[in-house]
């Protein structure tokens, strides 16, 4: 019985993570109640909501996500305003109501749904007044004991009382009252026939309070006691393994670690460099086309400071592909190729109309590289030199496709960490983000925070340049930043030396945009103000971010 029970033991255990994996989050469902709210689907936007709330009711400015992400979670507010959106406004008031008990909800959100419910209550017609309906009094059904007297002369009069004779006085005759008829003992119910029916003037007996059915036989206390102390026993035990089993995990793996430091950094260098394929390949590319692997390049797209794109298709289908292929002194680092396939497996998770689609990660063995989708345009710095100021619709539309792409890696636990036009395709006038997760890969490869920013200072958020550790409100720092350069023209801090403007990002204050653009709305103007503020803490999320383009940009269109 002892082993039985550890085996069940062993495969709830193991099974718990899988299961938890196919659940839908909390989260999960709060993102895709705002999507349908967007794009207007307001039935899907209540259910997923209210699937939210049934997975987490409480509403919290930062809340933890996915890994060490935090975000904002106010599911009442919006699914006041999708209710409101479907006429039903009782239940929109109740999750209003809801929404202020919260005490966290933004005001500014609440006060637009109150005032839209004010005003659709203001237009609705009162339903006409229904008039009461007279209803007949009911009168009692006569009884034998109270027979039906009818009104007349005979029943009025009042019989004369009958008076004791005195002694000496004549005795008068008297009328003698009619006496009633004789009435019948009621029948004992157990005296009818089975199936018979009592007759109305038989009185129904009631079975007293001593005769109703007693109770059956009471639980054993002590027996139910044991069988607690059996599930409490089980529960203990299957905790107990559960810890033994993540404690001899976490052992193994710091093992493992401890012998990786030990082995050290010039034998894993050894290693990288005594593969003779990828030695061959290299050679190779020089010379194109070339095949690799199930994909045939034909030209040279860019070259950037850790890998060189290429232009290909897909020899199955002809599908075209643009693939990233590492430089040769990035590949002898055995160290920074281990990173670079686990990010590129971790972007492969991302899949959004506003980011470049990872369509193969690296390979296990060899040369390592990455196919993405090939998108034909120009990136936003490209596009930046040609135009220079942006409409605003125009910088508005961007930077909300830029913003919707940040917001599905956030949630995914993916951190850009390197935003810049650089890294924003822009196709047809619309955004597409790319190379997520390739600063996180140069940051973990031992380059100083100077070597790291060399390139692209002008978007660096202050904590970054502190060494502090770096989320997702940096990459909203850096967007901020990009909308500042798409409305002037340029960035906000300029200087001949990249330490200078470092400096700029950490002490100068943003140079005010709204003189240098005077025809920006003045929301606008606040959130790029809101967005690059020191104090990470500070800066809006990214459903707020959405939520006040969206808004700015209707104004607009108006």
């Amino acid at each position: 019985m002892a082993i039985q029970r550890s085996g069940f033991a062993v495969a709830i255990v193991l099974a718990a993570p899988l299961a938890a994996q196919n659940q839908t989050t909390f989260f999960q469902a709060y993102e895709e109640g705002q999507v349908a709210q967007r794009r207007g689907d307001h039935a899907a936007a209540v259910l997923a909501f209210r699937r939210a709330l049934e997975l987490r009711p409480q509403s919290s400015a930062r809340v933890l996500t996915y890994g060490t992400n935090f975000t904002s979670y106010y599911p009442q507010v919006y699914l006041a305003e999708s209710l409101l959106a479907l006429g039903k406004l009782d239940e929109a008031t109740r999750a209003a109501d809801a929404s202020a008990r919260t005490k966290v909800e933004p005001l500014y959100l609440r006060e637009k749904v109150e005032l839209r419910l004010k005003e659709a209550r203001s237009v609705k017609k009162p339903e006409p007044a229904q008039t009461p309906t007279q209803v007949p009094p009911v009168t009692a059904p006569p009884t034998a004991e109270d027979p039906v007297k009818k009104p007349t002369e005979k029943t009025a009069e009042r019989l004369p009382v009958e008076k004791v004779p005195q002694p000496g006085q004549a005795v008068s005759p008297v009328r003698e009252k009619p006496q009633a008829p004789p009435t019948k003992p009621p029948i004992p119910a157990t005296a009818l026939p089975l199936g018979a029916s009592v007759p109305a003037s038989v009185p129904s007996q009631k079975t007293p309070a001593s005769e109703t059915p007693a109770p059956g036989p009471a639980r054993d206390p002590m027996v139910e006691a044991s069988r607690q102390l059996s599930r409490l026993t089980f529960v203990l035990g299957l905790v107990t393994f559960a810890a033994a089993l993540g404690g001899l995990g976490y052992g193994i793996f710091r093992w493992r670690q401890s012998r990786r430091r030990k082995r050290g950094h010039r034998n894993q260098r050894t290693v990288a460099m005594s593969q003779p394929i990828s030695a061959e390949l290299i050679a190779r590319l020089q010379e194109l086309p070339v095949d690799l692997g199930p994909y045939t390049l034909d030209r040279i797209l860019g070259r950037g400071s850790f890998a060189v794109t290429y232009a290909g298709i897909r020899r199955s289908d002809g599908f075209p592909i643009a693939v990233k292929v590492p430089h040769p002194h990035m590949i002898q680092d055995a160290d920074a190729m281990t990173r670079f396939r686990q990010e590129t497996q971790l972007g492969a998770l991302l899949d959004h109309p506003s980011i470049v689609c990872l369509v193969d990660p690296t390979p296990e063995s060899g040369l390592p590289w990455m196919a993405m989708e090939l998108v034909e345009g120009e990136t936003l710095q490209e596009y930046l030199v040609q135009k220079r100021k942006l409409e605003i619709p125009e910088v508005l539309q961007l930077a909300t496709e830029i913003t919707q792409a940040l917001a599905h890696a956030h949630g995914k636990g993916v951190v850009h960490r390197d935003l810049k036009p650089a890294n924003v395709m822009v196709s047809q006038g619309h955004a597409k983000v790319m190379d997520f997760g390739i600063a996180r890969v140069l940051d973990s490869v031992g380059l100083t925070a100077t070597a790291f920013f060399l390139g692209t200072p002008a978007y660096a958020a202050p904590e970054s340049l502190k060494g502090s550790r770096v989320g997702p409100p940096a990459d909203r720092y850096a967007l901020g930043i990009m909308i500042f350069e798409m409305l002037v023209g340029h960035a906000p801090f300029q200087a001949e030396h990249p330490l200078a403007v470092m400096d700029m990002h950490r002490s100068t204050e943003l140079p005010d945009l709204g003189a240098l653009r005077p025809d920006a709305p003045r929301r606008l103007v606040r959130l790029v103000e809101r967005l690059t503020t020191k104090n990470p803490e500070e800066r809006p999320e990214d459903p707020e971010v959405l939520t006040i383009l969206d808004e700015i940009l209707k104004q607009i269109e108006r």
